[in-house]
């Protein structure tokens, strides 16, 4: 089935093709998927996390405070360094697993 065409470029089309497989081959591609979705959902909870204890911590709260210029930008480049406590300990099974 051929949609619309694309805003940006008149040149553009999607074409989308039934996917024929088998009832077995169904079921591996859906575990690997649903494996993909946990995977990407705990990697993006934990970036989420770690960029909210980020912004909660002092050095960023100061930084944020200085005027534009290299020290500012060094003072972001020392909060980005910080190794924020993580939820797992270290060796522990991440959740999703």
């Amino acid at each position: 089935m051929v949609r619309g065409k694309s805003e940006k470029n008149d040149n553009r089309f999607i074409l989308e093709l039934p996917l024929v497989i088998t009832r077995q081959q169904e079921k591996t591609l859906e575990a690997r998927l649903d494996v993909a979705r946990q995977v990407y959902n705990g990697c993006l909870g934990e970036a989420l996390r770690r960029l909210r204890l980020m912004r909660q911590s002092v050095e960023f709260r100061s930084a944020r405070r200085l005027s534009k210029g290299k020290e500012r930008a060094k003072a972001f480049k020392a909060v980005d360094g910080n190794d924020f406590p993580r939820k797992n300990g270290a060796g522990s099974r991440p959740r999703w697993i």
